[in-house]
């Protein structure tokens, strides 16, 4: 019977040492996010945009859109404001119906950040409004990609679109493990 409970305790003390180990790990991993407001910069242009990964297009009939702004954010316990340019490649022909659907995006973000520079890779869908004069919609995920300010870390991202301004709104969240 004692060794009975003396395994029993050693089991509980291993889970325990094993989820505050898992615990610590995720607080130590830092967070980023922030806030994106952008403006097109030029007219779409036919074709998948030419960086890295938003040159992906799967379809092979795609769109490039540019948008440049301001960056509001916190990374790694640093908070300030900085520039984004954000490159997006609309898949048209993997769009779910057109009009009224979804269409995939795969994009790039090359920020200015408190930290330095840093570029992230997106992927997501942008969605036509549901109803009159609402906003396009637009949701993901997105990487840091190695060799900028920060090495790495993930997270999700989402935005609207105003269709009468072409005013581009994003928000985007996640940690740096």
């Amino acid at each position: 019977m004692k060794r009975s409970r003396r395994f029993r305790a050693a089991r509980c003390a291993a889970i325990v040492g094993i989820v505050s180990t898992l615990w610590a790990w995720r607080a130590d991993a830092a967070s980023i996010g922030g806030q994106m407001k952008l403006k097109p910069n030029g007219a779409p242009t036919m074709g998948a945009c030419t960086n890295s990964y938003d040159s992906l297009c799967p379809s092979g009939t795609c769109e490039c859109q540019e948008y440049t702004g301001t960056l509001s954010a916190h990374f790694l316990g640093h908070s300030g404001r900085g520039t984004a340019d954000l490159f997006f490649t609309i898949d048209l022909g993997a769009a779910t119906s057109v009009p009224d659907g979804c269409a995939p995006i795969f994009g790039n973000g090359f920020l200015t950040t408190p930290l330095g520079d840093l570029t992230s890779n997106i992927m997501g869908a942008l969605c036509d409004p549901t109803s009159a004069n609402a906003p396009a919609n637009f949701s993901g995920g997105f990487g840091i990609a190695p060799g900028g300010a920060i090495s790495s870390g993930f997270g999700t991202t989402s935005g609207a679109l105003n269709l009468k301004t072409d005013a581009l709104s994003v928000t985007f969240k996640g940690v740096t493990p």
